[in-house]
C-alpha cells in the first residue's frame, strides 16, 4: 500500500511537472509574440515624460560665458538666478536633444540697467551656427523681441553670424512672463510663447529657418546675460519640460489592454520561476542543477586551493591586479564616455531606471567640449545595463550626494569594472580548464586576460564596461560547458540585454547551443529563459513597453546606420584599426587620423558607401560564421571556441564606426582558443590584438585630451611624454598601416586554424590535471 501511495504521488508530480513544462512553453510564446508586437499597435500616451524644476547635477553653468567677468550663478530645484557684473556673460544650458519633439515652459524674472541684455533664451545647434532666442533688452524701452541667428560661430553661446529681430512688445519691470517653447523638428516646426503683462504674442519660426535649426543632430537651450558696461539680473522659475510621445530609445505604451496582458504574463511567469526555484531547493535536477554536483564541486576546488603554490599564486595575483589598477583610477578618463556614465548613474537613483531612457536625452555634456553643446547623453543600452548604473548610482551615492560631479563617483564606476574584471578571468580559468587543458594552460588564458594592458586602460582609465557584458557571457559558457542549458540561455539574454555589440555573441553562441543540447533541452530552456528574462525587465515593460529590448536595438541600428547622428559623428571608424583605415588610404588616399574619421557615407564605389559596404560584409560574415556553427560538427569539447572568435573578429573589422574598447570583447575568445591554434599563433593574434587595442585607445583618449582642457591629469599629452608619444603613434599612417595590416594577419590566421583538422583528442582520464 504505502510503495502504492509514493506511485501514485510520483505519478501526480510528474503530471504536475509536465502542465508546468507545456505552460512555460506558452508563456514564453505570449511573451515573444507579445514583444514582436509593434508598440505603435497599442495605445501611446499624448507625453512620455515630463519633468519639473532644475536638477544641478545635469545642466551646464559657465559663470564667465563669452565674457571677460565672472557672474553670480545660483542653481536650486526651484530656481536659477543669475547677476552680472560689467563685462560678464554668463552661460546657462539646460537642454540638449536630438529629440524631434520638446514641450519647455518658464517662468522668466529680468531687469538690468543700460547697456545690458536682462536675458536672452532659446534653442540654437553648434553644429551649424543657427539659433532663435528670446530676448528682454535693457531699459528705459525693455522690449522683448525675437532673433533669428544664422552662421554663427560655435562657443558656449553663438557669436558672430547675422542676426535678425523682430519686436514682440514689452515688458514691466518685476514683473513675471511665461516663455513656453514647441517645437516638433520632424515637421520643422518651432514656436515661441511670451505671456505675461501687457504682453502675449506668439511667434513661429518660418519653415526654411525651422528647417537650418534642427537640420543637424542636436539643439540646446542655452540662456545668457550679457552685462556689457552695466549690471543686470534674471531669474528662471518654475521650468517644465514636457516629452511628447515620440518613437526613440523606448516607445512608450500607455494601453489598459497592453498593461493587462503584461500582468497576467508576469504573474505566470514569476510563478513558474518559483517552482523551478523550490524545484531546485529540493534538490531536483531543476534549474540550478543537483545541490550534490554544487557541494562535490566546492568540495574539490578547497582540495585544490590546499595546494600553496596555486593558492600562494591566486592570492599575489589578485593582489597585484587589485591594487594596480587602482593605481590607475587617477591618470585620467575618457571625457565623454565618462560623463555619460555619471549621468547615467545619477538618473537611475534619482529619477528611477525607467528615465533612462527618456531624461538622458535631454542632459547636456557641454562641460565635455569646454562649454559648446555638442551632444546629450542618450542610453543607448538594454535594461540589464540600466541595472547596473542603478547599483553604482546606489553605491556611489551613499559617499556623496553630488553623484554626477564627484570625483569619488568616477572611482566606484572603475572599482566595479575591476571586479568584474577578475571575475571574467576567473571564468576564462574554469572554462578552458573544462576545454581539457592543463592546470598551467588554464591559468596562462585567465592571467592574460587579468593583466592585459589593454583591459586595464578600458576599465580603470578609459572607464568602460565591457567586463561586466563580458562576464555575463563568459557564465553562460561555463553553464553550457556544466551541462546547464537553462542557465546559460539566461546567461546569453542577460549578455545580450546589456549593450548592442552582444547581439552578435548571441547569435553566435545561441547556435553553438542551439548544436550542443538536445532539442527538447533548448526547447526547455529556452522557454525558462525567456520567461527568466520577461520578469527581469518587466519593470522597464511597465513604465515603457514590452518591445522595449527590440526597440532599444533599432534604434541602435538606426544609428549605426548612419541617419540618426551627426554627419560629423558617422565615420569609418571611431578610432580602431579596423579593416576601413586602410581602405579610405587605398581608395581615397585619405592621409593620418582622415583614414579613421572618414564619413562612412562616403561612396566606396559608385552607389555604395562604406557604410553600406561594411554593414554588408558583416552580415555576410556573420552568417557565415553562424551556419558553420550550427552545421559543423562538434567532435572536440569547445572546439567551437576559435569560431566564436573568427565571428567576432571579423565584426569587429568589417563593421564601420566602432570604437577600440569594442575590440576588448574578442580577448576572452582569442585567449581561450589555444588548443585549437597552437603556441606561436596564439602569441602572435593576442599579442598584435592586445596591442593594437592599447595603441588606439591610449592615443584616442590622448587626441581628445588634447584640445579639451579637463584638469591636469597625468595622461594628458602635454603631462605626459608617453602619452605624446603614442597620440603622434596612434594618428601616423605608418602605423595606422602596420596596425592594421597585422590586425588583418590575426585574423586570416585564425580563421585559417580554426577550420583546420580537428586535434586529436586524449581520453579524459588520460588528460593531465
Amino acid at each position: 500500500m504505502r510503495h502504492f501511495r509514493s506511485h501514485a504521488l510520483a505519478m501526480k508530480v510528474s503530471r504536475i511537472r509536465s502542465v508546468l513544462r507545456h505552460l512555460t512553453l506558452l508563456a514564453a510564446t505570449g511573451i515573444i509574440s507579445l514583444m514582436v508586437i509593434p508598440s505603435g499597435v497599442w495605445r501611446s500616451p499624448v507625453n512620455d515624460a515630463q519633468y519639473h524644476g532644475f536638477d544641478p547635477q545635469l545642466i551646464y553653468a559657465n559663470p564667465r560665458g563669452n565674457g571677460s567677468a565672472d557672474a553670480a550663478i545660483s542653481i536650486s530645484a526651484g530656481r536659477v538666478d543669475v547677476s552680472t557684473v560689467p563685462y560678464a556673460q554668463p552661460v546657462i544650458t539646460l537642454i540638449t536633444t536630438s529629440l524631434p519633439a520638446i514641450d519647455i515652459s518658464t517662468d522668466v524674472l529680468a531687469d538690468g540697467t543700460e547697456k545690458t541684455i536682462p536675458l536672452k533664451l532659446g534653442l540654437w545647434s553648434p553644429w551649424n551656427g543657427n539659433g532663435y532666442f528670446v530676448v528682454f533688452g535693457p531699459p528705459p524701452s525693455r522690449a522683448v523681441s525675437v532673433e533669428w541667428v544664422t552662421n554663427a560661430d560655435a562657443n558656449v553661446f553663438p557669436t558672430g553670424g547675422i542676426t535678425e529681430e523682430r519686436l514682440l512688445g514689452s515688458y514691466v519691470q518685476g514683473g513675471t512672463y511665461n516663455l513656453r517653447i514647441i517645437t516638433d523638428s520632424a515637421h520643422d516646426s518651432a514656436l515661441y510663447t511670451v505671456s505675461g503683462p501687457g504682453i502675449n504674442v506668439t511667434s513661429p519660426l518660418a519653415k526654411s529657418a525651422a528647417h537650418d535649426l534642427f537640420r543637424d543632430a542636436s539643439v540646446s537651450l542655452t540662456a545668457t546675460s550679457i552685462s556689457g558696461g552695466g549690471v543686470s539680473q534674471a531669474s528662471l522659475l518654475d521650468f517644465w519640460l514636457t516629452l511628447p510621445h515620440q518613437r526613440y530609445w523606448a516607445n512608450k505604451v500607455d494601453d489598459i489592454h497592453a498593461s493587462i496582458i503584461v500582468v497576467v504574463l508576469l504573474l505566470i511567469s514569476a510563478l513558474l520561476m518559483a517552482e523551478r526555484f523550490v524545484s531546485a531547493l529540493l534538490g531536483g535536477v531543476g534549474l540550478a542543477g543537483n545541490w550534490s554536483d554544487w557541494t562535490d564541486r566546492a568540495g574539490s576546488w578547497v582540495k585544490r586551493l590546499k595546494n600553496k603554490r596555486l593558492a600562494t599564486l591566486i592570492l599575489v595575483s589578485t593582489a597585484l591586479y587589485l591594487v594596480g589598477n587602482a593605481l590607475l583610477f587617477s591618470l585620467g578618463s575618457h571625457p565623454y564616455d565618462m560623463a555619460n556614465e555619471r549621468v547615467y548613474s545619477r538618473v537611475a537613483t534619482q529619477y528611477g531606471m525607467a528615465n533612462l531612457y527618456y531624461l538622458p536625452n535631454v542632459v547636456p555634456l557641454a562641460n565635455v567640449w569646454g562649454g559648446v553643446p555638442y551632444g546629450a547623453a542618450p542610453f543607448p543600452y538594454e535594461p540589464v545595463m540600466a541595472y547596473l548604473f542603478g547599483f553604482v548610482g546606489f553605491i556611489g551615492s551613499l559617499g556623496s550626494s553630488s553623484v554626477v560631479s564627484a570625483a569619488h563617483m568616477e572611482y566606484v564606476i572603475k572599482m566595479i569594472d575591476v571586479i568584474f574584471g577578475l571575475l571574467d578571468a576567473g571564468l576564462i580559468f574554469l572554462i578552458v580548464k573544462r576545454f581539457n587543458a592543463s592546470v598551467g594552460w588554464a591559468l596562462v588564458g585567465a592571467g592574460a586576460f587579468l593583466f592585459n594592458p589593454a583591459v586595464w586602460f578600458s576599465m580603470s582609465i578609459w572607464g568602460q564596461t565591457h567586463v561586466f557584458s563580458l562576464f555575463l557571457f563568459l557564465a553562460a559558457v561555463w553553464l553550457a560547458e556544466t551541462n546547464r542549458p537553462t542557465l546559460s540561455w539566461i546567461a546569453l539574454g542577460a549578455a545580450v540585454l546589456t549593450r548592442p555589440q552582444m547581439l552578435v555573441f548571441g547569435l553566435l553562441f545561441g547556435a553553438v547551443l542551439i548544436r550542443k543540447f538536445h532539442l527538447q533541452e533548448n526547447v526547455r530552456a529556452i522557454s525558462l529563459a525567456v520567461v527568466a528574462t520577461f520578469l527581469m525587465f518587466a519593470p522597464f515593460a511597465m513604465k515603457t513597453s514590452v518591445s522595449l529590448p527590440l526597440d532599444v536595438m533599432a534604434n541602435n541600428v538606426h544609428i549605426q546606420a548612419g541617419v540618426g547622428n551627426a554627419s560629423e559623428l558617422r565615420t569609418v571608424s571611431q578610432d580602431a584599426y579596423s579593416l576601413w583605415p586602410l581602405v579610405t588610404y587605398i581608395v581615397d588616399g585619405s592621409r593620418g587620423l582622415e583614414r579613421i574619421f572618414s564619413p562612412s557615407a562616403r561612396p566606396l564605389v559608385e552607389g555604395i558607401s562604406y557604410q553600406s559596404a561594411g554593414q554588408l560584409l558583416t552580415a555576410a560574415a556573420l552568417l557565415a560564421v553562424a551556419t558553420l556553427l550550427i552545421f559543423r560538427r562538434q567532435t572536440d569539447r569547445g572546439e567551437y571556441m576559435p569560431v566564436l572568435a573568427v565571428g567576432m573578429v571579423a565584426f569587429l573589422m568589417l563593421t564601420p564606426g566602432l570604437v577600440a574598447t569594442h575590440f576588448v570583447l574578442a580577448l576572452p575568445l582569442l585567449l581561450m582558443s589555444r588548443r585549437w591554434l597552437g603556441n606561436l599563433p596564439y602569441l602572435y593574434i593576442v599579442a598584435i590584438w592586445s596591442t593594437t587595442s592599447l595603441i588606439a585607445m591610449w592615443g584616442d583618449m590622448g587626441n581628445v585630451s588634447s584640445f579639451l582642457d579637463h584638469g591636469n591629469l597625468p595622461l594628458d599629452p602635454k603631462n605626459s611624454a608617453v602619452t605624446n608619444f603614442v597620440t603622434g603613434l596612434y594618428g601616423s599612417d605608418r602605423f595606422i598601416t602596420t596596425a592594421v595590416v597585422a590586425n588583418i594577419a590575426a585574423a586570416i590566421w585564425l580563421t585559417a586554424l580554426s577550420l583546420r583538422t580537428r586535434v586529436r583528442v586524449a581520453p579524459p582520464h588520460a588528460v593531465p590535471s
